[in-house]
């Protein structure tokens, strides 16, 4: 049975409020995921653990959630030769 996402943090309502971005059910997993997170996971990774909070969580929402955490300054990328992106 999937682990219960813990109640969202004010922080992350407040954060995604402020860059325009909803917080729903899979961006509040990957939030948490990267929020948790003690090594640089790559997006497959964050997927997996994500899904583990939140079974309806995509690999598509997970790009797409991370680029637009990028753009707004949330999270950034580090690019790591011939691995995918952390």
């Amino acid at each position: 049975m999937p682990e219960r996402l813990p109640a969202a943090s004010t922080d992350a309502h407040a954060a995604l409020a402020r860059a325009g971005l909803r917080a729903t059910p899979p961006r509040l997993a990957i939030w948490q995921v990267l929020h948790d997170a003690n090594d640089e996971p790559d997006a497959v990774n964050v997927l997996r653990r994500a899904q583990s909070l939140e079974p309806r969580t995509s690999l598509g929402t997970v790009y797409r959630f991370l680029r637009e955490l990028e753009w707004h300054g949330l999270a950034c990328s580090r690019p790591v030769p011939h691995e995918r992106s952390r």
